[in-house]
């Protein structure tokens, strides 16, 4: 391209460019590759709209997720609870039986139940 200035020049690599989006790239009737930033561009805005579109779907994706979790969440709380109650019962059905097994009464029911 002729550029004699010592200084620094950023851009793209025509070759590079185009292998991967050959509309962008022509050649000039010098034989050089030119690379028009239209193609480019287009092509950036649409791979952003996918990865937004791919965001939005992880989003909603973890949100139900995090719904699932704190609905599990409480239905641990809950059968925790049960089994604090359940204990609780247990403890006082056995104290219950042992208080029943001391009982004269309790002799009287069980030989009643035998000879029926």
């Amino acid at each position: 391209m002729g550029i004699k200035d010592g200084q620094e020049h950023i851009g793209f690599v025509a070759q590079e460019v185009e292998k991967v989006i050959p509309e962008a790239v022509s050649r000039n009737n010098r034989g050089y590759l030119l690379v028009n930033n239209d193609p480019i561009l287009w092509t950036m805005l649409n791979a952003i709209k996918q990865q937004q579109a791919e965001i939005e779907v992880l989003t909603r994706s973890a949100h139900e997720k995090h719904a699932q979790i704190q609905k599990l969440s409480q239905q641990a709380r809950e059968l925790r609870k049960i089994e604090r109650q359940m204990a609780a019962l247990k403890g006082r059905l056995a104290e219950v039986e042992a208080k029943n097994s001391n009982s004269p009464a309790d002799a009287t029911l069980v030989a009643y139940r035998l000879t029926r």
